[in-house]
């Protein structure tokens, strides 16, 4: 409940699913201070409908990968490497598992750790629900058939 809480607080994630992807997560890492959760990165499993609109909107099929998300780091704790440690350990628990990541296009910070994680912009596109452009992005030696997009 802690880190659905600080996923919450962070804006970004709408709570519908939330508690559901989190409960069947195959990984949900997490950094603690003095008994405090400060920041959280997960690995968990698309539901089918999730991925249909995906595939739909954006012509990239996600069927058989698992996303990274739900990363929020306490105001305070961010810029303190917090998030990076986070990533990186997430990422080395993956146990070969293609991995996606999906943020909004206005979401600077998270593009700028994505990009100094190892993970490149593949796809832009619309999401007719959210109303905004969302970006996919992936570790930057996975699937080169998708391509790249331009990331200033």
């Amino acid at each position: 409940e802690e880190i659905a809480l600080l996923v919450l607080a962070a804006g970004k994630v709408k709570p519908k699913w939330l508690r559901h992807n989190l409960a069947h997560a195959y990984l949900v890492g997490y950094a603690e201070e003095e008994g405090v959760i400060v920041g959280t990165d997960t690995l968990k499993r698309p539901r089918a409908e999730y991925i249909a609109r995906i595939k739909q909107q954006s012509g990239v099929d996600l069927t058989g990968y698992t996303e990274r998300g739900y990363i929020s780091i306490r105001p305070e704790y961010r810029g303190t490497e917090v998030g990076n440690r986070l990533i990186q350990g997430v990422i080395e628990r993956a146990e070969g598992r293609k991995m996606v990541i999906i943020t909004g296009a206005e979401n600077l910070p998270a593009q700028k750790i994505l990009a100094r994680n190892g993970q490149r912009l593949v796809r832009t596109y619309h999401s007719t629900r959210l109303q905004k452009e969302m970006q996919i992005w992936m570790p930057a030696e996975q699937d080169p058939e998708l391509g790249d997009e331009p990331w200033p």
